[in-house]
């Protein structure tokens, strides 16, 4: 593919980007103005179901959602944080000393 190529379906795909935003600005305003216009009942809405929720809800599936949660969290930590350490790692490596931490790699 042609560095014109490229840079072509970039801009392409930047104005749909645009494009959906606005859209969903636009479909989303009337919620964010009625929102921003009844602050304290939409505060007490979400406390109300929440409440709801641990009301109803068994205990045992609120654990079980809490800790796919936190599984799922800590995989997306752990995939963002590999090629750093990788780096770091090779980085290292390729200089024949030990990788060190990348905040104290001036010192």
């Amino acid at each position: 593919m042609s560095r014109n190529v490229a840079e072509q379906r970039v801009r392409a795909a930047q104005i749909r980007l645009t494009v959906a935003q606005a859209k969903l600005d636009a479909d989303l305003s009337p919620w964010r103005v009625w929102m921003r216009d009844h602050r304290v009942a939409t505060t007490l809405l979400g406390g109300f179901a929440g409440g709801a929720v641990f009301a109803v809800v068994p205990l045992r599936w609120l654990a079980g959602v809490a800790a796919f949660v936190g599984r799922a969290g800590f995989g997306i930590a752990r995939a963002a944080l590999a090629p750093a350490v990788a780096g770091a790692a090779v980085r290292g490596l390729r200089r024949g000393e030990p990788a060190r931490d990348a905040a104290h790699a001036d010192m």
